[in-house]
């Protein structure tokens, strides 16, 4: 829908009043009524954006007019406005900070005990179930530390298997 013939007559009153003949003289032995219809063809659409209107009126040649096509263009190019926004809300520096490190703490543990497998394998072993060989070998290596810290048993080296257990049910019954 072109633009009402309201606002065109506006714009040409103000280009007049700003470049007299030499704005509306370009347009002698023309329909003057054709010419606003061209422009509100052209300009339709910026009704919804009176302040880029505004704003080519303000951003002028001062030299030349514009002709249609500049004046458009002019318009594009005002300052998109902003939406007046809600000021920030107030932060309580206590409970951020103990999100954060909730959150921190959070991603940093795993979802699952990763070990889990190689744990379950141990306790087999101890049980007296025969494992495979890889079975074996991979559980006394994954946990290897955490044996030698808990229980002093270093399990790259030859160990006393019924020795871990009972070391094992001397922890949890503690």
């Amino acid at each position: 829908m072109p633009m009402p013939a309201s606002w065109i007559d506006r714009i040409f009153d103000k280009l007049t009043m700003v470049y007299g003949h030499q704005f509306i003289g370009r347009w002698s032995g023309l329909d003057l009524n054709k010419v606003k219809a061209d422009w509100a063809h052209e300009l339709d659409g910026m009704e919804s954006h009176p302040k880029a209107i505004a704003y080519a009126l303000q951003h002028l040649d001062p030299d030349q007019p514009p002709s249609v096509l500049q004046f458009r263009e002019i318009c594009r190019r005002a300052p998109e406005e902003k939406p007046p926004a809600l000021p920030a809300p107030e932060v309580n520096q206590v409970a951020a900070q103990a999100a954060i490190q909730k959150a921190v703490s959070h991603a940093t543990q795993p979802k699952h005990d990763v070990l889990h497998r190689q744990r379950e394998h141990m306790h087999l072993e101890i049980q007296g179930v025969r494992l495979n060989k890889a079975q074996r070998d991979f559980w006394r290596v994954a946990l290897r530390s955490e044996i030698l810290s808990r229980y002093g048993i270093d399990t790259s080296q030859k160990f006393d298997l019924a020795e871990l257990g009972r070391a094992i049910n001397a922890r949890v019954a503690a």
